[in-house]
């Protein structure tokens, strides 16, 4: 599950162990967010796009870009899509205000959020399908939680 304090995330395993820490304190130029894993080594950076119609973010391992967040724009409902380097774009649709959403890659669902799962203030359940696009989805969740949600640190709007 995930637990979001300030501009900071804490992501724990079932058992409650922690996994990654999206690190929204730690600034240098252009840096927005440093993802470390469980022995606090670096396994990414989450740097915002400018001059970008949508709020869009990249992720990106060492100074390769590996992935693409963006907000879709002009849709009835919120919507976001995650471009990897290679394979099909998830799309991400739902109730983002409540947490309650969905990733899909390709109309096959790879992973789902929500907070009916916790009573906890800020934590929610993220049920990832695969393993391997475990870090992908968590980047997804931590943007749309920045984007969506007003509390946050308003530098990453």
């Amino acid at each position: 599950h995930l637990i979001s304090v300030g501009s900071d995330f804490s992501v724990r395993d079932e058992n409650g162990v922690d996994v990654y820490l999206f690190d929204g304190k730690v600034f240098s130029v252009g840096t927005k967010i440093i993802i470390f894993d469980r022995k606090k080594e670096e396994v990414g950076r989450l740097r915002r796009k400018f001059f970008t119609l949508a709020p869009t973010f990249n992720l990106y391992s060492g100074k390769r870009v590996v992935a693409t967040i963006s907000k879709k724009l002009f849709t009835f409902r919120p919507a976001f899509t995650i471009r990897g380097r290679d394979g099909e774009p998830i799309q991400v649709t739902g109730r983002f205000l409540e947490h309650d959403y969905r990733f899909t890659r390709e109309r096959k669902e790879v992973a789902v959020v929500s907070k009916k799962w916790f009573r906890e203030a800020d934590t929610y359940g993220v049920e990832v399908k695969h393993r391997s696009d475990a870090l992908l989805v968590l980047c997804g969740v931590v943007i749309i939680d920045l984007l969506c949600h007003p509390k946050r640190d308003s530098s990453f709007r």
